[in-house]
């Protein structure tokens, strides 16, 4: 399958086409290191320089390179495991390259216990604490659980994310003239991921990128802002089923509510880095345009500093004022976002965020695949936005203003 990026001028994103499976890639048991060893960043660096362009690539790179190393026989310096496998990387041919992942997920999957769900809440908790993130590992401790992937699980996942009732149509709308993304954007962008973010179904981190933007020689930043721009704006072909799965695809984590809640599980859908990196971007430079829309509206979401402690405030304040007899009713939507019509989110954001448009059509014009935790199964999404997305929150404030406008 073929990758093509449709631009007026020669594209960065490159063209490959060996056998690959998406699947392959984003179900591989492998997890990935948290950081990039200093000692090596300059040479995963230029590594990932070479391939950010390749879609396709790009997808088995994080477990083909950054895998964390096993915990048994010979312990090896981690700086220096890494370096062989980025040598490893540049030895072989593209189509090298994927044979051999193959065989990596191969034996992986012989090697690897699955572990219960029960245990899995202290074994990321450890993780965590190593990686110096104690308050993360002391949260991840007191986290929602994650249901085990069975096939009741998979059945609400399904249920939680439910077929389109109306197909969404593309509208005709051009980006900014001068709408560009340039590398100081991107970098700030990356540095706003905060520390520890979960890494996509490819298991490339927001870290692995920045660390590679800012180590001594570095090769990336240039390349990744050019391919952000063209994820920005919508200018890559969506007709390569394989690009569009790998940038708009997510892992699925159903974690387990608390008991008396309208649903068992709540879907987490964790996208892939450069999706988000785009989103955060764009968010970013389109901020103005979006505050003086969603500014004096009924809502404390979207463009408002502190907007939940000024709600909490609010209505104490209220509740003091009023005699008895009075109540406050609090209401929420089930499943609010896997609900929000795609249809009506990208008909408003052709005319209140043109600037984001291109991006929206790109990531929700189309079904997405949700690869399920810890299972062979995928979930397609082709109603609602995604939670973990940047942009969820403004596609799903989109859809509220307009219910308030006819209200």
């Amino acid at each position: 399958t073929q990758l093509s990026a449709v631009t007026s001028q020669a594209s960065p994103i490159a063209q490959s086409a060996p056998p690959f499976s998406l699947k392959l890639a984003a179900q591989a048991p492998i997890a990935t290191i948290q950081f990039v060893p200093m000692a090596c960043r300059p040479l995963v660096s230029g590594a990932l320089a070479a391939c950010v362009g390749d879609l396709v690539q790009l997808a088995i790179f994080p477990k083909f390179v950054l895998a964390t190393p096993a915990r048994r026989g010979k312990r090896h310096k981690l700086a220096s495991l890494i370096a062989s496998r980025v040598h490893k990387w540049d030895s072989l041919s593209v189509e090298e390259r994927f044979l051999k992942f193959a065989t990596i997920v191969r034996d992986v999957k012989k090697s690897t216990r699955h572990l219960a769900a029960q245990i899995e809440p202290f074994l990321r908790a450890e993780r965590l604490a190593r990686a110096g993130f104690i308050s993360k590992a002391v949260r991840a401790l007191r986290a929602e659980k994650m249901a085990t992937s069975d096939d009741a699980t998979l059945t609400e996942l399904r249920l939680l994310h439910p077929r389109s009732r109306d197909q969404p149509c593309a509208a005709r709308v051009e980006p900014a003239a001068d709408f560009e993304v340039d590398e100081l954007s991107v970098l700030t962008s990356l540095k706003s991921f905060p520390l520890g973010s979960a890494p996509g179904a490819s298991g490339l981190r927001p870290e692995h990128l920045r660390d590679c933007c800012t180590c001594a020689a570095q090769q990336l930043l240039e390349p990744l802002s050019k391919v952000v721009q063209l994820v920005a704006r919508g200018r890559f072909s969506t007709e390569s089923e394989v690009g569009r799965d790998y940038l708009f695809a997510a892992r699925l984590i159903p974690l387990l509510k608390k008991p008396g809640s309208s649903s068992r599980i709540r879907p987490i859908a964790v996208g892939e880095v450069l999706r988000r990196l785009a989103a955060k971007v764009l968010l970013s430079q389109g901020q103005d345009q979006t505050r003086e829309y969603f500014v004096g509206r009924h809502q404390l979401g979207i463009a408002v500093r502190d907007g939940c402690t000024a709600a909490v405030h609010t209505f104490n304040a209220v509740l003091q004022v009023f005699e008895r007899g009075y109540v406050l009713l609090k209401i929420d939507f089930a499943n609010a976002f896997n609900n929000c019509s795609r249809k009506v989110f990208l008909r408003e954001g052709a005319s209140v965020t043109p600037h984001l448009y291109q991006f929206l059509k790109s990531a929700y014009l189309h079904p997405s695949s949700l690869f399920l935790h810890d299972s062979a199964e995928v979930v397609l999404s082709d109603e609602g936005a995604q939670q973990g997305d940047p942009v969820g929150p403004l596609a799903f404030a989109l859809v509220a203003a307009m219910l308030d406008r006819e209200l």
